[in-house]
């Protein structure tokens, strides 16, 4: 059993890096590396965007419903690993010269390739684990074990791409690097894993229901509804919180951008400490209570990261490290806490569980990185520098107290969550 979290943490890795790339540096290629213009790449964004929130839900339904020798959700991982690395390859990949109309179709064509491929891997991916462990607590193990496999991707995503492309004179050549290496590492993780990981009930497709039908049926589940809203208030201040991470250090902590990068380290290192203490807790308490503890914890932190002082860079850090010990409980819970509450809806699986939550998490980070750039807009910011006045103040605001005001929403709608260890005991013993 171990030997299976293992691999699933292995195959983890790749896909975590890719995150990370394209959260932290895709734009910075588009505009600063490649050198398209701002228009061209918000709408190229915006076109992939859209079909980003579509295809989730769509691969989610299409697995729940596959049957096939080699498994219904593995075939899928183990299919779309190879397309995964060239996407990859290609997303970075942009002939030198296009321009207009040419480096748009570029820029979506590709986008949405490698997005596709992504989504045919990472949800069947993540449906597997889960549909294969289906004890309560087992489903928290296995998460957290997928969970340090992706922040480990996640750091060589984060902390190892500037150290291939930031290299002088050769910034293209660098980031077509940067594409071949993630590429191969995702391709390799999850292909492996796929064709390693054992998969329960591999023949039994899902009952002959329509998308819209399986989605609307999610949707109005009051428990899975309150979930949602708890998860989707959550993942807008946990966004509003890291996108205004970089304008706090350089405004006031007056450092520079890199010492970005090392605030995300110690975050990153502090979840991974943590992962394994809110595992304990979710088994020794109950996974609802674990997960309102860690959000709490996580509001406590950014709540003090607004009364950090200027220029003080080490009490910033212990800041961020409280957000990180306490953002360990959202990396693995809320995976493990879906197919509960996918159990509780007649006649739907966690394919299509995991990709209607997909689109409200994406839904949801557009949501608050628009709110981000609407405060600063409205506040009057300009650019780094030497600003003062309800810029400053705005800044300090979005990387402190108003995340810290949606996770505790998140940790009040958690309240008298009704699944429970005992209740889902309860529903396995009457055969439901």
């Amino acid at each position: 059993m171990r030997l299976q979290k293992l691999i699933y943490g292995f195959g983890s890795l790749g896909p975590g890096s890719l995150f990370a790339f394209s959260g932290f540096y895709l734009l910075f290629f588009y505009t600063d590396v490649v050198q398209l213009p701002a228009a061209v790449v918000a709408i190229g964004v915006f076109v992939g965007r859209a079909w980003d929130i579509v295809n989730d839900p769509l691969v989610g339904w299409l697995s729940d419903r596959s049957t096939s020798r080699f498994g219904k959700r593995r075939s899928y991982v183990v299919a779309g690993a190879l397309p995964l690395t060239i996407a990859t390859i290609l997303l970075v990949s942009i002939p030198e010269g296009q321009v207009g109309l040419a480096a748009f179709a570029w820029l979506v064509g590709t986008f949405v390739l490698w997005d596709a491929a992504l989504t045919i891997v990472h949800v069947p991916f993540y449906a597997l684990a889960v549909e294969s462990h289906p004890a309560y607590d087992e489903r928290t193990s296995i998460v957290s074990y997928g969970a340090v496999g992706a922040l480990i991707g996640y750091a060589i995503g984060g902390v190892a791409v500037p150290q291939i492309a930031e290299q002088p004179d050769l910034l293209v050549e660098g980031y077509g690097l940067v594409g071949v290496v993630l590429g191969v590492l995702a391709g390799l993780t999850v292909g492996i894993a796929g064709l390693l990981l054992r998969e329960r009930d591999a023949k039994a497709a899902a009952k002959d229901i329509a998308l819209t039908t399986a989605a609307s049926s999610l949707l109005r589940a009051k428990v899975y509804r309150r979930l949602m809203f708890a998860l989707g208030a959550s993942r807008v201040g946990l966004t509003v919180a890291s996108a205004s991470l970089v304008f706090y250090v350089v405004n006031w902590l007056k450092e520079d951008q890199g010492v970005a990068s090392l605030l995300v380290g110690v975050l990153l290192l502090a979840v991974i400490v943590s992962i394994p203490v809110w595992r304990w807790v979710s088994e020794r308490w109950d996974k609802a209570p674990a997960y309102r503890a860690g959000l709490a914890t996580t509001a406590v932190g950014l709540t003090a990261v607004w009364f950090v002082p200027s220029s003080a860079l080490s009490a910033a850090a212990v800041a961020v490290a409280v957000v990180g010990l306490g953002s360990g409980a959202h990396w693995i819970i809320p995976w493990s806490m879906l197919p509960d509450a996918t159990e509780q809806v007649a006649g739907v699986q966690v394919g299509t569980s995991f990709g209607v939550y997909g689109v409200i998490e994406k839904l949801t980070r557009s949501a608050a990185l628009v709110g981000v750039s609407t405060v600063l807009a409205l506040a009057g910011y300009e650019g780094s520098g030497s600003i003062e006045g309800s810029a400053l103040t705005a800044i300090r605001l979005l990387a402190s107290l108003v995340p810290a005001g949606f996770l505790a929403l998140a940790a009040f709608l958690m309240r008298g969550y009704p699944i429970s260890r005992r209740s889902m005991d309860t529903h396995a013993s009457a055969g439901l």
